[in-house]
């Protein structure tokens, strides 16, 4: 992850076998756990609060991950988040899937084996 070091910024690796795309912009306040796949181009901005992205998660390219102060967002284990998807200060749980160019917005709760379509929006 050779962007988040050379800025000295706090994301923090827990486990092993990640494999973070070197374009990728995962700054600030993010925890990647075990497994997680952060493909080329996404960008994931834990600077308002925290955002924790779980174990064999796949970020796929163009993806923008943001949270609002006061807004800690968790991002379930196996999850796929589709290219140029937009995540913006929600929850997703465990097992799901946005899709391609989809937004998933402020304050939303995506519960358990869900699905987002893709160009969806989510409010």
């Amino acid at each position: 992850m050779p962007v988040c070091e050379s800025l000295g910024l706090f994301t923090r690796l827990n486990g092993s076998d990640h494999w973070i795309a070197p374009n990728a912009l995962v700054i600030r306040n993010i925890m990647l756990c075990p497994e997680v796949w952060v493909r080329r181009a996404p960008t994931g901005h834990g600077d308002k609060d925290a955002i924790e992205i779980g174990a064999r998660d796949n970020i796929l390219r163009g993806t923008v991950l943001h949270c609002d102060p006061g807004s800690r967002r968790l991002i379930g284990v196996v999850i796929t988040i589709g290219h140029a998807a937009v995540v913006q200060a929600c929850q997703v749980r465990d097992h799901s899937l946005i899709g391609i160019a989809a937004m998933v917005l402020n304050s939303v709760r995506l519960g358990h084996n869900r699905s987002v379509g893709a160009n969806a929006l989510v409010m």
